[in-house]
């Protein structure tokens, strides 16, 4: 990447709590049907699943689009070398629970405007979300600990970049970016539109 887009190019990328990922694609991917379990059982029955689950996906979806192969999951010695590796490489990692709030930082670092900013949402999942108790939770958390382990570096990480910007500040852009963005969708007239779920016969295919 760095030969294709030379000296003085800025690296982000966002990332999202690997329990509310891996709850994302269970729903995407329709894995309830796939295992004929819904995600709570399967949190529950984490070490029977576990061994099935390795062999039909890959489970840590962060550190997978890092580019971090399933075998080296377990070494955690490995992780924690990956994500130093990954702080000297980005210049900044945004967190999509504080999406509002990563944008801004993003602009800050680009030195954007609002009109940078600008999006309107037109396709989006409905709020069905498997429901899961804060016990599982838990125990979904133990068992993607590699992706936790990175997600919580950065969080931290995003945390000092807020502190260092200035709440105060952070607060007063966001609530302005979030007027901007009303007023382009008020002009635009953008309606949402139903979100249809892809066939779950596609996860059986993929994964026969």
């Amino acid at each position: 990447m760095y030969s294709f887009l030379g000296e003085g190019a800025v690296y982000f990328t966002m990332i999202r709590h690997p329990v509310d990922l891996f709850r994302s694609a269970w729903d995407y991917f329709n894995y309830g049907k796939f295992y004929n379990l819904t995600l709570q059982q399967f949190a529950e029955g984490i070490d029977t699943s576990r061994g099935k689950l390795e062999i039909q996906i890959n489970h840590h979806f962060l550190l997978h689009d890092f580019g971090i192969p399933e075998q080296d999951i377990n070494d955690l010695k490995f992780i924690d070398t990956k994500i130093r590796e990954i702080d000297d490489n980005f210049d900044l990692i945004l967190i999509q629970e504080r999406f509002e709030e990563s944008m801004i930082l993003l602009k800050d670092l680009l030195c954007w405007d609002n009109a940078d900013l600008l999006h309107l949402k037109l396709n989006h999942a409905p709020n069905t979300k498997s429901k899961l108790t804060e016990e599982g939770r838990k125990t979904l958390s133990a068992f993607l600990e590699a992706d936790i382990r990175v997600y919580d570096y950065f969080y931290k990480k995003f945390q000092q970049k807020v502190q260092a910007f200035g709440e105060n500040m952070l607060n007063v852009e966001t609530m302005k970016l979030k007027e901007d963005i009303k007023n382009a969708k008020d002009v635009c007239g953008v309606k949402e539109v139903k979100y249809v779920y892809p066939d779950s016969t596609l996860v059986r295919d993929v994964y026969k």
